[in-house]
């Protein structure tokens, strides 16, 4: 066009001139011309640049140019158009990005091109992303993996639940590949009936991270995942019946509640860790017939188990289940277990009704003036100042007044169980230290980027955001941390990981449940003598 006329032989300020009345006024019928000048620049970046600029406006603004550009027998103009098109994606351009992308044999230009076909989300390229998922290249694969969970393509499910079974592998199963990762928000997205089932299959897959993010996978799914997840219950592993609890404790679905209650009562709870489990999960759901249940959970003797019960309970109190509780507390030779695991669950609620229902006062203020965390002492005494009951002011001066040990250092403990973190404020500063609690391993790792003053760590295994593997691993990046002591907790059958967990620097491991006096023994073991 007349525009562009001699436009090589214009001096400098006339082509910047013409650029701009050309982008101005959207001259459209200039654009042959400029796939030219793109295709074949002057040599001067600055009027080169400006007439990349120019084409891509007109582009942008024009989805036909666009398509004619995608065809442009030059590259370069078929990388700007793949360019503009990813900014302003158009339906018009599937069919021929489809082709474009079968008959490309430059990878790094396929991939380019491909990368503008995602951006179309249109469900005619499933076949060609189907394809990347075959492909060896991680570039591809992750084009691939990312596209079909965008549209929940059920015919890659076959696929992707083979990325799953082989991260398993002997040779693969320590590290979490990015491809295992993608693959499962794949399975996510597609959550049918199969895909759920699956996941639940999996639910105590062999890496931990690829176990995390099953269960936030499943978590995510909810109450259609409930039925699948149930099921596990009546299978004989202990550990899916333990995670299957903690799982459906998240989801909070009734028919989940129904599921952990009908194993309290035909005796599929056997095993402590299971009990816990239950109990804290129940804790989380809304749900009548679940409180009745936490409430008969006050017969537990087990202490942890107790110390969940408790917290679990502390939430939902009324008159008729403080009635309850204080028939336990008050029960004989039963009653100082309720009452200890009260003041070791910081309960405040409970602690308040209790004591201002009368009878009980001495035994409460005796478990909590027992306690050796100060801050949960000093939680206490500030509820006892607002209580208007007899010796409550009197209780409060007292454990104000009290003594405590100076510490002899810290110990960071880490879990997503609320219970066991009061579990650990509150067995281990008879050892004469303080606890810092962390409710997994990301933030733990976040306190431990700027403080690293402590003696010793003890980490859950199973842990949501980061798992006690992996939170090991990174502790260990830490030139501070090195040698600091590492204990993981686990349950007993969880003997596959012990390998993984040592290679990753844990110093010893305590078995679920556990006693105080057990925990005192390993800390001792690994610090000497406190």
């Amino acid at each position: 066009m007349d525009t562009l006329k001699g436009f090589r032989d214009k001096d400098f300020l006339e082509q910047v001139t013409v650029l701009s009345v050309i982008e101005k006024e959207k001259t459209f019928d200039a654009v042959p011309e400029l796939f030219a000048l793109h295709a074949n620049p002057l040599g001067d970046a600055s009027v080169d640049l400006m007439v990349t600029n120019a084409l891509k406006a007109l582009l942008l603004a024009n989805s036909d140019m666009t398509m004619e550009g995608l065809v442009h027998e030059h590259p370069a103009v078929r990388e700007l158009s793949l360019h503009v098109l990813m900014q302003n994606p158009s339906s018009q351009a599937t069919e021929i990005l489809m082709d474009a992308a079968k008959a490309e044999k430059n990878l790094e230009m396929r991939f380019e091109i491909l990368s503008a076909l995602s951006k179309l989300e249109d469900p005619a390229t499933l076949p060609v992303f189907r394809e990347c998922l075959t492909m060896d290249d991680p570039w591809f694969l992750g084009l691939g993996l990312g596209v079909v969970a965008d549209m929940a393509d059920v015919e890659s499910l076959p696929v992707v639940t083979e990325m799953v079974i082989r991260a398993e592998d002997d040779d693969r199963y320590e590290v979490c590949e990015l491809s295992t990762y993608e693959a499962i928000r794949v399975i996510q997205a597609i959550a049918t009936p199969e895909a759920v089932t699956f996941l639940a299959s999996k639910i105590h897959h062999r890496n931990p991270t690829a176990r995390r993010l099953i269960h936030e996978a499943l978590i995510a799914i909810g109450s259609a995942a409930t039925e699948t997840i149930s099921a596990l219950f009546e299978h004989d592993d202990v550990d899916e019946r333990i995670l299957a609890a903690n799982i459906l404790g998240e989801i909070r679905d009734k028919h989940g509640a129904d599921v952990m209650i009908e194993a309290l009562d035909d005796n599929r709870a056997e095993h402590p860790n299971i009990r816990f489990a239950i109990y804290e999960a129940l804790g989380k759901i809304p749900y009548i017939k679940g409180l009745v249940h936490l409430v008969d959970g006050l017969g537990e003797e087990d202490e942890m188990i107790l110390i969940a019960v408790v917290t679990s309970l502390d939430g939902s109190l009324n008159p008729g289940i403080v009635n309850r509780i204080r028939e336990f507390a008050t029960k004989p030779g039963h009653g100082e277990r309720v009452c200890s695991a009260i003041a070791s669950a910081g309960s405040l609620n409970i602690f308040g009704a209790l004591y201002k229902a009368g009878g009980l006062e001495k035994q409460l203020f005796a478990k909590v003036q027992a306690l050796g965390d100060p801050e949960l002492k000093k939680a206490f005494r500030e509820r006892l100042l607002t209580l208007d009951a007899p010796h409550a002011q009197e209780h409060a001066a007292q454990l104000m007044d009290s003594d405590t040990e100076k510490a002899t250092g810290r110990i960071l403990t880490v879990d997503d169980s609320k219970a066991m973190l009061l579990f650990y404020r509150g067995a281990i500063p008879a050892l004469g230290f303080e606890v810092m609690t962390a409710d997994n391993g990301l933030r733990a790792h976040e306190v431990l980027k700027s403080d690293t003053d402590f003696r010793l760590l003890v980490v859950d295994m199973n842990m949501p955001e980061m798992d006690g593997i992996e939170l090991t691993r990174k502790v260990r990046e830490i030139d501070e941390m090195k040698q600091v002591p590492i204990i993981m907790a686990t349950t007993e059958s969880e003997g596959s990981q012990i390998d993984l967990a040592k290679k990753a620097g844990v110093s010893a491991f305590i078995s679920k449940p556990f006693k105080p006096e057990t925990l005192h023994g390993k800390i001792r073991e690994l610090l000497g003598t406190v």
